[in-house]
């Protein structure tokens, strides 16, 4: 019962944890920036910027990426 008990706090915790909002850098909702230039995440190549910003899957600093035509 005990461990059912601390596996109960520790997924509210885990739902309840500030960082795990999906709402920080700029255009993240499946929508492409537009232009020649985006920023995006390393680890997660879906996530897509058109301004710098924070990756708000693994909190990493987005990067500039260029597409040449």
């Amino acid at each position: 019962m005990k461990t059912f008990a601390a596996f109960t706090l520790l997924v509210s915790l885990l739902i309840a944890w500030p960082g795990c909002s999906s709402k920080k850098a700029g255009n993240t909702s499946g929508e492409t920036a537009t232009g020649n230039e985006y920023y995006t995440c390393p680890m997660h190549p879906s996530v897509r910027s058109d301004k710098p910003g924070i990756c708000p899957i693994c909190h990493m600093t987005l990067v500039k990426v260029s597409q040449n035509q």
